[in-house]
């Protein structure tokens, strides 16, 4: 099950820092008429819920992300995550159209969802994990995958491994130590242990390393169904705290080690 969680009570200061950043940043900026309507349940709340619906004979769309009132340029960037999902997604469904097998199942769609998670909002930077479940008409089951948007506030820019970790570190090699156990005794647990898939899943590639979010003192790396294990046994994460990985870290993240 996918969660979309909803953060309030960002303070007008807050907003203020954003805003002098966004404009250092000179990037272009939405038009506010673009932005859903607001809808706060609670006074003083900053975040806008936005939702996407589209239904067609052949597929639906379902699409839930973040939007912050006032922060356009944080808006743009967010959408543009969203909307290239959904113009691949409609893109891949279109070569599906004309295909004999899938003109056959008039009774079945194809479909997009699309929720969300924040891990971090506050001065520094913000992360966001967003998961994209595609399902193909006339498939077994859809699958899922996770889209990282980790945003340093500091320069608009994405955060990268490599402005986290030392680059004179083989950290990739250390992260595929440190995770490989954990995913054993977590998959151990529910008896969907693999260790070819395991150890290949989570072998020392940057592509395997690829989605990850933020928290205040910890990184979050998670592996997508099939990645590590059998689709039934579900995504899967692994966190580390700075301080576990304080050893490898560039700063400021070193510092922030609790």
């Amino acid at each position: 099950m996918i969660f979309a969680i909803f953060l309030t009570g960002c303070t007008e200061e807050f907003v203020d820092y954003l805003d002098e950043q966004i404009e250092e940043a000179n990037k272009v900026e939405v038009v506010p008429d673009k932005l859903p309507e607001i809808n706060n349940e609670d006074e003083g709340a900053l975040l806008i819920p936005a939702h996407v619906e589209e239904e067609t004979e052949a597929y639906y769309i379902d699409a839930k992300y973040p939007q912050w009132e006032y922060l356009d340029t944080l808006n743009y960037l967010i959408e543009d995550v969203v909307y290239e999902e959904i113009n691949d997604f409609k893109d891949e469904i279109e070569g599906l159209i004309n295909d004999e097998y899938y003109m056959d199942m008039e009774d079945m769609k194809s479909g997009l969802y699309i929720d969300y998670e924040i891990y971090y909002n506050d001065w520094d930077y913000l992360s966001i994990g967003f998961t994209s479940y595609w399902y193909s008409e006339g498939a077994a089951h859809g699958n899922s995958y996770t889209i990282p948007f980790n945003l340093d506030f500091e320069d608009f820019e994405q955060i990268e491994l490599a402005d986290i970790f030392q680059n004179d570190t083989d950290y990739f090699l250390a992260l595929s130590y440190m995770t490989i156990p954990r995913l054993k005794d977590q998959l151990y647990d529910d008896e969907w242990a693999d260790d070819y898939l395991i150890e290949s899943g989570a072998g020392p590639e940057p592509d395997n390393f690829q989605a990850w979010t933020l928290t205040g003192d910890s990184i979050i790396f998670h592996f997508d169904p099939y990645q590590v294990a059998a689709y039934a046994a579900g995504p899967q994460k692994v966190e580390f705290t700075f301080y576990e990985l304080y050893a490898l870290l560039q700063e400021p993240w070193a510092s922030r080690r609790q």
